[in-house]
């Protein structure tokens, strides 16, 4: 089972200058594990997962946008590692390992300065703070924490305004990443 529901203003799906994106997700899922071909049985659970966001975009001047972004993520008990919520996993937060953070729950909030040197050449600024736990109420920082970071961006598709970035970010930790992607992060 699967709900999704979307509220979209975005001028630009790539790359948007004004608008809003609010977005939710409710999953079920479950998992059967079985062993001597299907005829014991291990285990039998099912879980719920459920991811929201909202991000709004802001023309700053004729080449600036200001995004920022919130999100939250929940997930059962049940949901194996690779279904369930963390900070850098569920939430694109820059900055975290992947599955350095994971947790039944987390949240996150990021803002990006997006600017342009040309209409190739274009650059970020961002910051995000994070936090996981094993249920909403226990949310901590202690499961993700702050990072900040920079970018360059190579517009390959003028029409689009779709960009090519590459991202640098450290977090409170003193660890540093880099980030390849197609289009913006949010």
């Amino acid at each position: 089972m699967n709900t999704h529901a979307t509220w979209d203003t975005r001028d630009n799906t790539f790359y948007p200058t004004t608008g809003v994106l609010i977005s939710g997700k409710i999953s079920r899922a479950g998992i059967t594990d079985q062993a001597f071909g299907n005829l014991l049985t291990i285990s039998d659970r099912s879980y719920y997962k459920g991811v929201a966001s909202a991000s709004t975009y802001n023309a700053i001047g004729e080449h600036g946008v200001l995004a920022v972004i919130a999100s939250v993520c929940g997930a059962g008990r049940d949901a194996p590692f690779f279904d369930s919520c963390g900070v850098g996993f569920s939430d694109g937060l820059r900055g975290f390992g992947t599955l350095d953070n994971l947790q039944n729950w987390s949240a996150s909030a990021q803002v990006e300065y997006r600017g342009r040197f040309s209409e190739r050449f274009g650059y970020v600024a961002f910051a995000g703070l994070g936090g996981g736990g094993e249920s909403i109420s226990a949310i901590s920082t202690k499961n993700g924490g702050a990072a900040a970071g920079v970018g360059l961006r190579y517009r390959i598709a003028k029409k689009f305004g779709l960009d090519y970035a590459v991202d640098y970010a450290v977090n409170d930790q003193g660890e540093a990443f880099l980030y390849l992607s197609l289009g913006q992060r949010f």
